[in-house]
């Protein structure tokens, strides 16, 4: 019971299920997959709405939850190895899970340190205009190409803005020390994993947990610069734990080696330089710098092999591919295409590798600058507070490095990660893996310094009124998070009956579209439900529904060819029946096109469809198919047909 009192009176509680979540990441690809940001989102919502309602002993309302912490706390943990043996970070329903337990941590967490209603937060003005950019992503959402994809998008970026509030406004020593000791730990244990790989496994690109060398890599950077805090220290105040740390970065620094990232020949020399500023010695590191920069390219290591020995063209097209995400910006610079649209978009504005005209298949998913990203994704609303956001947390961190503080401070080391972000995000997307994007929000948290510390008073009469708006927004949030589990649980169902009970598939198949309208891949399951439903009956009307709902899909995702390809084949199975099919199909196929200008296979599908009102158009269709791709072997065919007749 005592323990139980001391969890529920301090900020342990929300602390210890964020630090669950950052391993959670770490170990399942960095949290990239939609799924383990919703569990992030959901777990998050649900420690604070608790915290709220545990706190505090004079209350007008008192509820038993003696021992309910303990059963949540379980319950996360088997959440968290749910997430580990099956991959969570793949799937969309983690992701829900993760928002929402974020939200809820947050929301709890601004009530924990209490008493008698009273809550005491850091404060600088500065960081609501974290709220600005929320509110540009927001109007980005609106209007996007994609919004299930810029939806998704929301939940996320909120949940790292929501987490940076969190730990800025409750952030002390202890719970700086803490987190530094998480990433320190996580950064070994990856690095050890890494070397595991290449030398007992044999992989060429070691990638570590995360799975993708080159964010692998600046997650063991990072890590490793907030190492050097302690070990300063245990320089001056135990030798044997210096070594046993000296020992432990060597490994860091062998695994980055090990992952062949091009960014460490650049980033490696910035960090060393900011460190040689913030330990005043900066003439000597700047030389050392110098002199690592010539061994690296004069010693033969995977990291220059990579830079300088490079046979892969298709690993030297940054320049291009962010020509074309600026020309994507450009779509709808004020307001962005979205986030989900990007891709689409990539694939319309594709462009040929050095030496080859081939463009279909090969296209960059995402800018490869994170600036460019947000500027494609957010437009100008959104890139605007960004970018101020970054000057004036780069302003701070440069001088926490340049004042070089003696207070034993860790500042000035997240200031170098900062500086090391804002570097990196000019080659790459440093925030596209969800753990490294935790990383950088926390420590932008322990950078922006605090202005005061502000308390609000609660007052006892507003006690019920103020649990009741608690429960009702915990309610309201887990309805807007946690539908995709209940769309996905009807929809497997449907699944299993579609071969048992047609009408009984149907009804799982609309609630599961019911719980999540705004994402079209329902829309299409309620289609071939229809399409399957003619096949059987061959009643006509059973097409119609068939109609709406593809259309319906189509509205929710109008850049993606996918759902296209699908409307068509569906458009086939009523081939005489279906009036103005081939008008319909035309449509389609010519929207595909401009999404997709480099396939030839749409653009011969095309011809084909035209070819008895106008040969002549469908030759010039063609034409441009083979001059796109001239090893396409069924266009060449079409044409020589096309002049046998002639």
């Amino acid at each position: 019971m005592d323990l139980y009192r001391k969890l529920k009176s301090s900020l342990w509680i929300p602390l210890l299920t964020i630090i669950i979540f950052i391993i959670s990441s770490f170990f399942n690809r960095g949290g990239e997959s939609f799924y383990w940001l919703r569990l992030w989102e959901f777990f998050l919502l649900a420690s604070i709405m608790i915290s709220a309602l545990l706190e505090t002993k004079d209350r007008e309302i008192s509820l038993n939850y003696n021992g309910f912490v303990f059963i949540f706390l379980i319950f996360i943990l088997a959440v968290i190895i749910s997430s580990f043996f099956n991959r969570g970070g793949e799937s969309f329903y983690w992701l829900r899970l993760w928002e929402f337990f974020l939200l809820a941590s947050i929301m709890i967490s601004t009530l924990l340190e209490t008493k008698d209603r009273e809550i005491s937060l850091n404060y600088n003005g500065f960081i609501f205009i974290f709220l600005i950019f929320i509110l540009a992503v927001i109007i980005s959402t609106i209007f996007s190409f994609y919004s299930w994809g810029s939806i998704s998008d929301l939940l996320e970026v909120s949940s790292y803005v929501l987490l940076f509030f969190f730990i800025y406004m409750f952030k002390n020593r202890k719970i700086e020390v803490l987190f530094l000791s998480l990433f320190i730990s996580l950064g070994v244990i990856d690095a050890i994993f890494v070397i595991w790989q290449r030398y007992i496994y044999h992989y060429v690109r070691p990638a570590g947990f995360l799975r993708y060398a080159n964010w692998n890599a600046q997650f063991i950077l990072y890590s490793t610069i907030l190492a050097i805090f302690p070990l300063k220290y245990f320089f001056a105040k135990n030798k044997k734990y210096f070594y046993m740390l000296s020992a432990l970065i060597t490994v860091d620094l062998f695994a980055m080696v090990l992952s062949a990232s091009r960014m460490l020949f650049i980033l490696i020399p910035v960090a060393l330089f900011c460190l040689g500023i913030l330990f005043k010695k900066a003439k000597i590191t700047l030389i050392v710098t110098a002199i690592l920069i010539v061994l690296i390219v004069a010693i033969p290591n995977p990291v220059s092999n990579r830079l300088l020995r490079n046979k892969n063209k298709y690993d030297m097209q940054r320049p291009k591919i962010w020509k074309m995400s600026y020309e994507i910006a450009m779509i709808r610079p004020l307001v962005g295409v979205g986030e989900g649209a990007f891709e689409d978009f990539a694939v319309m504005k594709n462009f040929p590798v050095n030496g080859e005209k081939w463009r279909y298949k090969v296209h960059a998913k995402i800018a490869h600058n994170q600036y460019l990203q947000y500027f494609a994704n957010y437009g100008i609303l959104g890139i605007i507070p960004y970018l101020f956001i970054l000057a004036v947390i780069g302003f701070y961190a440069l001088r926490e490095i340049y004042s070089g503080k003696k207070d034993n401070s860790p500042q000035g080391f997240w200031g170098i990660i900062f500086i090391l972000f804002l570097i990196h995000s000019l080659f790459d997307n440093p925030l596209y893996l969800p753990i490294n994007a935790i990383f950088i929000f926390i420590a932008m948290a322990f950078i922006i310094p605090v202005i005061n510390i502000k308390t609000y008073i609660i007052p006892k009469k507003h006690s019920v009124s103020y649990n009741m708006f608690f429960a009702l927004l915990i309610i309201l949030v887990a309805s807007i998070t946690l539908h995709p589990f209940v769309s996905k649980y009807y929809a497997d169902k449907a699944e299993n009956e579609m071969d048992k009970d047609l009408n009984k598939a149907g009804k799982l198949y609309l609630r599961a579209y019911a719980f999540s309208p705004f994402d079209p891949q329902y829309a299409v399951l309620l289609s071939k439900y229809w399409v399957i439903g003619y096949k059987k009956t061959k009643d006509m009307t059973d097409l119609f529904p068939m109609f709406s709902y593809m259309n319906i899909a189509l509205r929710l995702a109008p850049t993606k060819n996918l759902y296209r390809d699908i409307f068509i084949n569906y458009l086939t199975v009523g081939k005489v029946n279906i009036k103005n099919r081939d008008e319909i199909i035309k449509m389609l196929l010519e929207d595909n096109i401009r999404f997709d200008p480099f396939n030839p296979h749409y653009r011969l599908d095309y011809a084909r469809l035209i070819y008895r009102e106008n040969p002549d158009s469908a030759r010039k269709v063609v034409e441009k198919a083979v001059e796109y791709e001239p090893n396409f072997k069924e266009g060449k065919e079409f044409l020589k047909k096309y002049y046998e007749k002639q």
